[in-house]
């Protein structure tokens, strides 16, 4: 502000042309660094997009869960506390609206699952560090039916499964196909942590959350034949109906106040919360995508509008000896689009780096991902375009005479 107008007037052109190298270079940086945090955006968009699509092998809708756990002081033994959580499963099953209840040991999303080394009759025998390891559970016959998992092959588990009986088991299709490739498993002889049984029947997977996850072998076993004291109680309700957790909550009350029961919780409010760190992650990354790529843009117009200024006299004559408006245009926003070239090529770089970082929260999102990428490019040119184009239509609409007596 204090600049003298005889030195200014005398400043070399050299000078103002490091200026503004100086000036595109940083805008250059500007777009790089807008382009990584653009595509982190996208990946992180399309993985968001890909949990929150999530097809877990069974209609969901209307499914909720709690916790049940009996006290032992009053239940001695495991078959007295499997006694009282079947007891709770056939009162709640009688409220109004319950389309069906099973109880079980663990439930998708909610945990419980419990893990052992698998021995197959027939086998060579293998120790417990290296022998396959599987999911085992314990369910009772309307687990499956109340979670919605079908039975593929053979049978479920039914009432005569019990304590006494002819130890069974029914596994899913990841563990048939893991461990049976092209034979029937059904009657197969096999013992994970201690426990034998046959199996007697193949049941449908539950897809895991996270779409990159493989689908693990899993092995249910009778809850009679393995009881314990806590389950979770699963039910199915039917659409429009209210008050179903409160008077289902009353019924266990009724059986025996001491029996724990934890607030009903609907798998698909469990999928939600289960959303809630990626679609942070997403809209944080994604604000400062937009910001970064407001700055670069507002760059990109600040250096084209410099040079379209400083070009006045140049672009004067050029349209006196003919050039049209749209070649100036194109002339000028060439300039700009050259600037966010440079800035993709480095951006692109840095993004697959930054990718690595972030292929823990990406699901199975490729970094190179073609859809992130193409859709990034595109509005990236797009931004750089129109923040080139206005300062050159400012420069397609001077006039030859005044920019001529400018000079």
């Amino acid at each position: 502000s204090r600049a003298r107008l005889t030195s200014a007037l005398a400043t070399p052109r050299h000078t103002a042309r490091g200026s503004a190298r100086a000036r595109a270079a940083l805008v250059v940086v500007e777009l790089a660094l807008a382009l990584v945090l653009l595509v982190g955006a996208g990946l992180l968009a399309r993985a968001f997009g890909r949990l929150s699509s999530w097809n877990a092998g069974f209609d969901r809708n209307g499914v909720t869960m709690s916790w049940l756990l009996v006290p032992s002081s009053t239940y001695k033994t495991g078959q007295n506390a499997v006694a009282a959580l079947e007891q709770v499963r056939e009162q709640v099953s009688a409220v109004p609206g319950v389309v069906d209840v099973g109880l079980g040991s663990a439930v998708p999303l909610f945990g419980g699952v419990e893990t052992g080394s698998l021995q197959i009759a027939g086998q060579p025998a293998m120790s417990a560090d290296q022998a396959p390891s599987v999911n085992w559970f314990d369910a009772d016959p309307h687990y499956f039916g109340a979670l919605g998992r079908r039975i593929v092959r053979g049978r479920g588990i039914t009432t005569d499964d019990v304590t006494g009986a002819p130890n069974i088991a029914v596994v899913n299709e990841a563990f048939a196909a893991t461990f049976f490739p092209g034979a029937d498993p059904v009657g197969q002889h096999v013992t994970v942590e201690d426990h034998p049984a046959d199996i007697v029947g193949v049941v449908s997977d539950v897809r895991p959350f996270q779409p990159d996850q493989p689908v693990t072998p899993e092995i249910f076993w009778p809850i009679r034949q393995y009881p314990r004291f806590a389950a979770y109680l699963v039910m199915r309700l039917a659409p429009g109906v209210d008050g179903i957790e409160a008077a289902a909550k009353a019924r266990v009350t009724r059986i025996n106040p001491g029996i724990q029961v934890t607030p009903f919780v609907p798998i698909n409010s469990k999928v939600a919360s289960t959303l809630v760190s990626p679609k942070f992650n997403m809209a944080l990354i994604g604000v400062f995508a937009l910001i970064a790529i407001a700055l670069a843009a507002i760059g990109v117009y600040g250096v084209i509008a410099s040079t379209v200024s400083s070009r006045t006299r140049e672009l004067g004559v050029r349209i006196a000896l003919g050039a049209t408006p749209a070649q100036l245009v194109a002339d000028v926003v060439r300039q700009a689009l050259t600037l966010a070239a440079i800035g993709l090529a480095i951006g692109l770089i840095a993004a697959l780096l930054l990718g690595r970082l972030l292929t823990s929260l990406l699901h199975g999102v490729p970094v190179t991902d073609a859809l992130t990428l193409a859709v990034t490019i595109g509005a990236f040119f797009a931004i750089t375009a129109l923040a080139g184009f206005i300062p050159a239509r400012r420069a397609s609409k001077i006039d030859p005479l005044a920019a001529l007596r400018s000079g």
